[in-house]
C-alpha cells in the first residue's frame, strides 16, 4: 500500500461475540469468524477531537460524540451519505463512542441519505438497551463514561 498516510489510532476492547461478519472496506478484506473471546472497536482517530471543538457548529458531524464529553450544549452538524456506517451501542440514549450519524438515522431524525443532527451529550449510564429501528440494529452495552441524544 505504498502512498497510504498512517497516524494514530483508539482502540476499545469489547467482549468476544458469537460470530464476525466479514466485509471489505477501504480497500481490506476481513473475514467471516465464529466465536471468539475478545473484541476490539475503532474509536475516532485521535486529530478528531481537536477538530470537533475548534467547529462545534453546523460542519459536517465527527464520527462519534467523545470528543463532547461534559459539554452542556446542544452541538449541529451535517451528517452525509458516506458517513452511515459504525457501530451503536443504546436506544434513545447512545454511548457517545457510537455513530452520530448511523444513531441518527436509528433515531428516525435522518435517513440513510444524509441530513442535518442536533445531538446533546449526556451523562454515562450504567446500562445501554439495544433495539431494531428504522432498519439499524443497536447493541446493549454495561456501564460507560459518556452519552449523547438527540435533540430534534
Amino acid at each position: 500500500m505504498t502512498g497510504e498516510a498512517g497516524g494514530p489510532v483508539r482502540l476499545r476492547a469489547a467482549s468476544g461475540q458469537r460470530s464476525y461478519t466479514g466485509l471489505v472496506r477501504n480497500g481490506v478484506t476481513s473475514e467471516n469468524w465464529e466465536t471468539f473471546d475478545g473484541s476490539f472497536l475503532f474509536t475516532s482517530p485521535v486529530v478528531v477531537v481537536a477538530t470537533q471543538q475548534a467547529n462545534p457548529q453546523g460542519g459536517v458531524c465527527p464520527a462519534d460524540a467523545k470528543g463532547y464529553r461534559g459539554a452542556s450544549r446542544t452541538v449541529q452538524c451535517a451528517c452525509r451519505a458516506d458517513q452511515m456506517w459504525g457501530t451503536i451501542w443504546g436506544s434513545g440514549l447512545y454511548t457517545d463512542d457510537s455513530s452520530i450519524c448511523l444513531a441518527a438515522v436509528h433515531a428516525g431524525i435522518i435517513t440513510r441519505s444524509g441530513g442535518m443532527v442536533s445531538f446533546v451529550p449526556a451523562p454515562g449510564q450504567n446500562s445501554y438497551t439495544g433495539t431494531v429501528q428504522n432498519g439499524i440494529t443497536t447493541k446493549a452495552y454495561g456501564g460507560w463514561s459518556g452519552s449523547f441524544r438527540f435533540a430534534n
